[in-house]
């Protein structure tokens, strides 16, 4: 198998998948035994595991947005030989948390933030349920931000509005906490133990850069014009939009997936025909861009040495998914032609409210 075919099988096994889970059978779903304390208040945490070494960007305590609004979901009913989950009560229905450093306590907290006449009272865990489920965006008043829940099976659906060109503004959102409080499978998610939720900016960042053969020797970069990056079908590469969380709340799914949508008729700097100006030390170039599940092909075309080249990159790696960054290496061969010589995927921390670099991986 080829370096490309490789990638290829790659991208397309991540792009089915959410949040990574355990891999191997599950055995059917169920809860440990419960605790001595049978009546333990549901409480939050917004930090980053720190075991983690690349890990989703996290609200720390006191670091960034101080309040998310989250939403909670128990499974009551399970059918093991579909691996479905039958039914759901929904627990906490858009609760306001808050960062508290006060009242003789420091951290999240959700009683005494109700809004008028919708009062928040302390939630408790239930060890009967089969599965708990958690989502969240933040700040809880982002403007623009909803959760609706429809459809069978039943999905909440979660839209935010993002502008890539003003990063820092855009809000956080969560991945799907899920878990069936079986300690093997979910170590770091226990019934009665503080749920931990991870977020993640619904953005992504891509750049594109050129390596050349070590046998090219009697020129480099400055011998490269006329650049584009571009979708080979003339679709336009957005940069402002809604991006839709659909977070799985009973049936056989249990991790998020996205969709963007583009304004009709929207014009630069909201979309742009091609991305243009290729990563290198003296341009360190990024592109923040709305995060796409669905696109086709992309085209690099460069002019070496006054002579056009092009190189094609499949749909198989142009998916997008929030909170990752992409770069395409494209490398200059002895006789002047253009490959795809590697895709590299990362997490990016957007913790810091900023975009910065981070370690790559190979996916």
């Amino acid at each position: 198998m080829s370096i490309a075919q490789a990638l290829i099988l790659a991208i397309m096994m991540a792009a089915c998948g959410g949040v990574d889970e355990p891999v191997g059978p599950e055995p059917e779903p169920g809860p440990e035994p419960e605790p001595t304390d049978t009546k333990a208040p549901i409480v939050f945490s917004g930090k980053t595991a720190e075991t983690q070494a690349v890990t989703r960007a996290a609200l720390n305590d006191g670091d960034g947005p101080t309040s998310f609004r989250v939403w909670a979901y128990k499974n009551d009913g399970y059918d093991a030989a579909t691996e479905a989950y039958t039914s759901y009560q929904t627990v906490i229905d858009g609760y306001n948390v808050v960062f508290e450093n006060g009242r003789g306590t420091t951290g999240w907290e959700y009683t005494g933030h109700g809004t008028a006449g919708r009062e928040q009272t302390v939630k408790y865990w239930d060890y009967s349920a089969r599965a708990y489920r958690y989502l969240a965006y933040a700040p809880a008043d982002a403007a623009g931000a909803s959760v609706t829940v429809s459809g069978t099976p039943a999905t909440a659906r979660m839209t935010v509005n993002v502008d890539a060109n003003n990063a820092d503004a855009v809000p956080y959102v969560s991945e799907l906490w899920f878990s069936t409080g079986n300690a093997a499978l979910y170590p770091d998610r226990q019934f009665g133990r503080t749920v931990q939720l991870r977020f993640v900016k619904p953005l992504a960042r891509v750049r594109f850069m050129f390596t050349f053969a070590a046998s090219v020797t009697h020129y480099g970069r400055e011998a490269l014009t006329d650049i584009t990056f571009a979708p080979l079908d003339g679709s336009q590469i957005a940069f402002k939009g809604t991006v839709n969380m659909r977070y799985p709340i009973n049936g056989t799914q249990t991790t998020a997936d996205f969709s963007s949508n583009v304004a009709g008729g929207a014009t630069y700097p909201d979309v742009a025909p091609a991305l243009t100006v290729d990563y290198t030390d003296s341009t360190p170039q990024w592109y923040t861009v709305l995060p796409m599940a669905g696109q086709g092909v992309y085209r690099l075309t460069v002019s070496v040495l006054g002579e056009v080249r092009t190189a094609d990159v499949p749909a198989a790696m142009m998916q997008w998914k929030p909170g990752y960054e992409y770069t395409y290496v494209f490398k200059v061969t002895e006789n002047g032609g253009i490959i795809l010589d590697l895709l590299q995927m990362a997490i990016h921390d957007w913790s810091e409210g900023t975009p910065r670099n981070l370690n790559f991986y190979n996916w």
